[in-house]
């Protein structure tokens, strides 16, 4: 387990923080579900920015039902 948080949005930060820590990815997908909030996406994106600036994302509206984020960094 990378992370459990009460907050989505702290959870994801932990998750994209271990994706990249090795520092060799150039590119994140997220693929965001039927629950993932506008305004959560606009913090995914201003947080990846803020910290990840040359890295380049990607949001797809995945649709699935069960998971808010599904993200693959290449």
């Amino acid at each position: 387990m990378i992370a459990s948080c009460e907050q989505k949005a702290d959870a994801l930060h932990a998750l994209i923080d271990s994706m990249f820590a090795q520092g060799e990815k150039f590119m994140l997908t997220a693929f965001c579900g039927n629950d993932a909030l506008p305004e959560e996406r606009e913090e995914l994106h201003s947080y990846l920015k803020k910290k990840y600036p040359d890295i380049e994302l990607y949001m797809v509206d995945g649709g699935q039902e069960i998971y808010s984020y599904i993200l693959i960094a290449e």
